[in-house]
């Protein structure tokens, strides 16, 4: 993600979706999205989080902005993570999302919404196993 940020990551705005370490719970435990977050915010990074079940973040996450809704999050993000492949991330308007976005650049490992976002060419779209044109 660095490269992809020219810069790197101090003072840019991450927008990272989904928190828990499964959907379908509200539980933190072994989250690896969570773990992302605390890592983006020791590179100097802004994490702004949506999670469809998370309304409050222990105090040790108090670096982390959480908002209420995914549109809320990206807004003026350089970058949107999918961390957590909630059903509701579907639902989405991308358009809307990546309009929102100061520069749109999707972190979506799993292809979770490949669908909405491949034919997007106004958007730097990063998945496993696709080269990555910037």
């Amino acid at each position: 993600m660095t490269q992809l940020l020219v810069g790197g990551l101090g003072n840019k705005t991450i927008a990272v979706w989904g928190l828990t370490y499964k959907p379908g719970t509200d539980t933190l435990r072994r989250s690896s999205a969570m773990e992302l977050c605390q890592w983006l915010i020791e590179q100097g990074a802004q994490v702004q989080a949506h999670d469809p079940l998370v309304k409050q973040l222990p105090e040790q996450y108090s670096a982390i902005q959480l908002y209420g809704s995914p549109l809320e999050s990206a807004q003026n993000a350089d970058a949107l993570v999918i961390a957590t492949e909630w059903p509701d991330y579907r639902a989405v308007s991308m358009p809307e999302i990546i309009a929102a976005m100061r520069k749109p650049v999707i972190l979506d490992a799993n292809r979770f919404l490949s669908a909405a976002l491949e034919s997007q060419t106004n958007v730097v779209y990063v998945t496993v196993g696709k080269a990555v044109e910037v």
